[in-house]
């Protein structure tokens, strides 16, 4: 049980053609993390949304606002354009698909100061490990909108409409 780390800060780069033959495109991205849970590959991002404000008190001696929660749902993280981009670097650099794709929220494990109507003083904001399954069948749908987008790029077009099936780019 648990994850075991098979590597991290992964930096991977694609230099090659989409399958379709168009020219080869330069793709790089480093992975948080890779692992290992029930015999399956996981790639996990970590973020650190909402500490910034504390972390950034702290070295300046001011006041700031505590630690924010995080919060993401499974539908996010399974159309989550950097965890698709992942997923198929990583298939395309390995040849194998990842199984699970999740995000890590440290900061979720800051404790609240105050008892408020949702929580009470000394709880945990919430999850640190927000994770789901990433189905392989779609690693193809994935593909073929990253190909329309360079293509519309190199012809010059309105690629910001881009990608179509995993969310815009603004």
């Amino acid at each position: 049980s648990g994850i075991q780390i098979i590597d991290t800060e992964k930096r991977i780069e694609i230099n090659d053609a989409p399958r379709d033959g168009t020219d080869a495109v330069l793709f790089h991205g480093t992975i948080d993390l890779v692992g290992m849970m029930y015999g399956e590959t996981i790639i996990l991002d970590f973020k650190t949304t909402g500490l910034w404000p504390p972390i950034l008190a702290l070295a300046f001696d001011v006041k700031a606002k505590s630690a924010s929660k995080f919060s993401m749902e499974v539908m996010q993280l399974m159309t989550s354009f950097q965890l698709r981009h992942y997923c198929w670097m990583y298939w395309r650099d390995t040849g194998e698909w990842p199984s699970f794709v999740g995000i890590v929220a440290p900061t979720n494990k800051t404790i609240y100061k105050r008892t408020t109507k949702y929580a009470k003083a000394g709880e945990c904001k919430g999850p640190a490990l927000f994770m789901t399954q990433m189905p392989a069948f779609l690693l193809e749908t994935y593909e073929a909108d990253l190909v329309s987008l360079i293509k519309g790029i190199v012809v010059g077009g309105f690629f910001r409409r881009m990608p179509e099936t995993y969310g815009k780019s603004d």
